[in-house]
């Protein structure tokens, strides 16, 4: 789950307790909320926001593996269904244009093995 604040938890889908355990989120992630969040099956997951960054992080050790400047806000990313995980759609907007690098309706897919 993506907050307001920048964090992600890790939650149970049976009663919604924190599965981390301390009482701490999973890991921060983005300098505004992650609005996007895709989980792939080969262990990699996908954070997008209003700071312009789509990140693909390692599920297991939470580090980020890779980065890319969108150049204007996201809402959501997905990974392609596939057994590769290398192709993330990312759709765009926010819910007011404030400037001119903010394109609502536009997606792109990004091949995320061209990078790195």
């Amino acid at each position: 789950i993506g907050t307001s604040g920048d964090e992600i938890w890790q939650v149970s889908s049976d009663d919604g307790s924190n599965l981390i355990g301390d009482g701490k989120a999973l890991m921060s992630s983005h300098s505004s909320s992650p609005i996007g969040i895709s989980v792939h099956p080969n262990g990699t997951f996908a954070t997008c926001g209003e700071d312009g960054i789509l990140r693909v992080w390692n599920l297991f050790d939470h580090q980020e593996n890779l980065s890319f400047d969108l150049g204007m806000p996201a809402r959501s990313c997905a990974f392609s269904p596939d057994t590769t995980g290398r192709m993330i759609a990312v759709g765009f907007g926010k819910p007011v244009k404030d400037n001119a690098r903010t394109i609502n309706g536009k997606w792109i897919i990004l091949n995320i093995s061209d990078k790195g």
